[in-house]
């Protein structure tokens, strides 16, 4: 992905200098890993205090960000360090960026039978995750 998907300044209003400083941190160290944009979605995990890293999932709009979760417990205004660090990293390093097609996209030439076994394979995985 060769093209900027969102400018510095734009980042900076998205949080507490605090926290643009420290994701700013984050991205410089090298904690964020790999970043994948599926359209307008943009996931990656970035390693925190936890022993699990953070999953940052972030959907774009027109150049700038319409929503962003981090699954920290993060709450004190603005967005997390982790979502800063993969907005930096989407802004200074878009080369670094993995393309995929969107998940619509995938499921949407399956004919029932494999679009159901998709379906019951991503929640067998999900349910692991809890």
């Amino acid at each position: 992905m060769a093209q900027t998907l969102i400018d510095l300044s734009a980042i900076r209003a998205l949080a507490t200098p605090e926290s643009y400083n420290r994701g700013r941190q984050y991205h410089l160290d090298g904690a964020v890993g790999e970043v994948v944009c599926r359209g307008d979605e943009v996931s990656a995990h970035v390693e925190g205090s936890n022993i699990d890293p953070y999953r940052v999932r972030i959907r774009l709009n027109d150049g700038g960000v319409a929503d962003a979760k981090c699954t920290c417990p993060y709450d004190w205004g603005g967005y997390c360090k982790h979502i800063v660090s993969v907005l930096l990293k989407l802004a200074e390093d878009p080369d670094a960026v993995v393309e995929r097609a969107p998940i619509a996209e995938l499921l949407a030439g399956l004919d029932k039978y494999r679009y159901a076994d998709a379906t019951c394979r991503c929640g067998r995985k999900f349910t692991r995750r809890l």
